[in-house]
């Protein structure tokens, strides 16, 4: 992303975003609520039309592109909140993250609870399982970028550590490479291999884990001045 601006009507949601992910990376997105994480990943997909800037991807500029011809060239959302169809089943969420058939079961395998769930309502499924299904969902495209956007939110502590472990193993076993948006901001610079912190819609601060750890990325992510 170069020069990336986005707005809900006057409201400026993202302002100026340059961002970099590479093949094999995960990057993790960080800020504060209301600070421009969810509109950046909303932008790159095309469900936040972009005002200015560039995305592109593989070589490729996909700026202004719709939504479903960007999930094509290689590029997935699991949103905020999990978004499941709650009445459908499993079977039929995983449907409607398209794929095919020897996809599904490469994924029920990774996921052996969704198979044991495959004819329940997804909106009977606990809180880690819906996640589980979200995320499954987002892979049937076999994407070579996924957004996981605020994958722990609302989960309890052993679940939100499950969740880690797992981004951690998609990188390497599915080789996707993930931007990720996350509150837990020791978590996900435990797992990631750089950072972005936004602030008002603009990156505040960049760098490894390393690099951000201590006072400085406190005082970006909590809005201190």
């Amino acid at each position: 992303m170069r020069g990336l601006e986005a707005r809900y009507g006057p409201i400026a949601a993202v302002r100026g975003v340059d961002l970099d992910v590479c093949r094999g990376e995960i990057v993790a997105l960080l800020g504060a609520n209301g600070a421009g994480k969810t509109s950046t990943l909303q932008a790159i997909v095309g469900l936040l039309p972009a005002r200015r800037g560039l995305v592109e991807f593989a070589g490729e500029d996909v700026s202004g592109l719709p939504a479903e011809k960007i999930v094509r060239r290689g590029i997935a959302l699991t949103p905020e909140g999990r978004r499941l169809f709650a009445t459908l089943t499993v079977a039929e969420n995983l449907a409607l993250g398209g794929g095919d058939e020897a996809t599904r079961e490469r994924l029920l395998e990774r996921f052996p609870v969704l198979r044991e769930r495959l004819d329940q309502p997804a909106g009977s499924l606990s809180g880690g399982e819906q996640q589980q299904l979200a995320i499954a969902r987002s892979l049937m495209s076999r994407p070579m970028l996924l957004l996981l956007d605020e994958p722990t939110l609302g989960l309890a502590p052993k679940l939100i550590a499950s969740v880690f472990d797992l981004i951690a193993r998609l990188r390497e076993e599915e080789r996707v490479s993930i931007l990720l948006v996350e509150q837990n901001v020791h978590r996900a610079l435990d797992v990631c291999d750089r950072a972005y912190v936004m602030r008002t819609g603009s990156v505040e601060a960049q760098g490894t884990p390393e690099e951000l750890r201590g006072a400085g990325v406190e005082r970006a992510y909590l809005g201190v001045a």
